[in-house]
C-alpha cells in the first residue's frame, strides 16, 4: 500500500514537472494568453489582472484594477517575469494600467527588457513567495491555458549527468563550474589576503592556504564584469580551482548550490556573448539558464597575466 502510494506522488510529481516545462516552452514562445497567465500568478497579490497581445512585433500588456494599478509594483513584475522567460526578439513592451469602465489608461509605460543578465531562473521569480506546484496548477487552468495550447513531450532516455557548482557573478547573474575542477571553497576576510604590488588589478593577491601560497583573482575583473568592492573585514568567498596541480583561487560574490545537469545540452556561446567572456565558456545551458565557465580557461588565463608581469 505505502509503494503504491510512494509511486502514485512520484507520477504526480514527475507530471507537474512536464506540465511546467511546457508552460515555460509556450511563454518563451511569445504565446500571450500563457504570459498573461503567468504574471496574473504574481499580480493577484494586489488584485490587478493583466491581458497580453502582440501588435506590430509589440508586447503590449493592460493592466486592470478597482483601484489605479500600483506602477512600481506592476512594472517590477512584468519586468523581472519578462527578463527570465528572455522570449527571443522582444526587446520592449508597452504597458497600460486601466480602473474599470475607463477607456483612458491611467498610466502608461515603455519596459526596455535589453539585460546584463545571463542567466535567470524562472522557476525562482514563480516560486518567490508562493508555490511552484500552485503556479503549475494555476496557470494551467482553463483561464491559463486550453487544450489546443498544450504541447506534447517525449520521454528522452536518461543521460549520465555532470555535478556543477552554483554561484553568483555580478548582481544579476549566475554561473557554474564543473564541481571535478573544485578542491575546496573558502571563507576569508579581506584583510587575510597579502596584496602584491605592480600586479594587474584581477589580481588580489596571496593567500596562506594549508600552508601553500594559493593566488586569488577577482574572477568579475577577470571576465568583463565590474568588479568586487571589498573592505578589510568582509567575508569574501574564494573557490579554489585545480587542475593537473595547479591552483588557482577565484573569488565570487556567493556560492548558491549543486546542480546536476547532461554535459551533451550545453550549447556553443559563439556570439552570445561579449568577446572578453567569451573565451572563458564552456558553453550555455539553456535548461538552467546558466552559462558554464571553463576552469582551464581561468587558470590559462590568470598564470599568462602574471607571467606578464614578471
Amino acid at each position: 500500500m505505502t509503494n503504491a502510494r510512494s509511486e502514485s506522488v512520484s507520477q504526480g510529481e514527475a507530471s507537474a514537472t512536464s506540465q511546467q516545462e511546457r508552460i515555460v516552452k509556450l511563454a518563451q514562445a511569445g504565446n500571450p494568453k500563457v504570459i498573461a497567465a503567468l504574471l496574473n500568478h504574481k499580480l493577484k497579490a494586489q488584485a490587478i489582472t493583466a491581458q497580453v497581445r502582440w501588435q506590430n512585433q509589440v508586447l503590449r500588456v493592460a493592466l486592470e484594477s478597482s483601484q489605479v494599478p500600483d506602477r512600481n509594483f506592476s512594472l517590477d513584475i512584468i519586468e523581472r517575469g519578462l527578463k527570465r522567460l528572455n522570449i527571443q526578439g522582444l526587446d520592449q513592451v508597452d504597458v497600460s494600467a486601466y480602473v474599470p469602465h475607463s477607456e483612458t489608461a491611467c498610466w502608461q509605460e515603455v519596459i526596455q527588457l535589453k539585460s546584463a543578465s545571463l542567466a535567470i531562473d524562472l522557476a525562482a521569480w514563480l516560486e518567490s513567495g508562493t508555490s511552484l506546484s500552485d503556479a503549475v496548477i494555476e496557470v494551467a487552468s482553463p483561464t491559463g491555458l486550453t487544450q489546443r495550447d498544450h504541447l506534447t513531450s517525449t520521454p528522452s532516455p536518461t543521460e549520465p549527468e555532470q555535478k556543477y557548482l552554483c554561484f553568483q557573478m555580478g548582481l544579476e547573474n549566475t554561473a557554474m563550474l564543473p564541481v571535478e575542477s573544485i578542491q575546496e571553497i573558502l571563507r576569508l576576510q579581506a584583510s587575510q589576503i597579502l596584496s602584491v604590488p605592480d600586479m594587474p588589478e584581477t589580481v588580489l593577491g596571496i593567500y596562506n592556504w594549508r600552508g601553500e601560497m594559493l593566488w586569488l583573482i577577482d574572477l568579475n575583473h577577470l571576465l568583463g564584469i565590474e568588479g568586487l568592492a571589498t573592505a578589510p573585514l568582509e567575508l569574501l568567498t574564494a573557490i579554489v580551482l585545480e587542475i593537473d596541480h595547479q591552483r588557482l583561487g577565484i573569488v565570487v560574490q556567493q556560492v548558491e548550490e549543486i546542480e546536476s545537469h547532461n554535459p551533451k545540452q550545453l550549447q556553443s556561446p559563439s556570439g552570445l556573448f561579449s568577446p572578453q567572456l567569451e573565451p572563458f565558456i564552456e558553453g550555455y545551458l539553456r535548461e538552467a539558464r546558466s552559462i558554464v565557465l571553463n576552469p582551464q580557461a581561468i587558470l590559462t588565463a590568470s598564470t599568462q597575466q602574471n607571467a606578464r608581469v614578471f
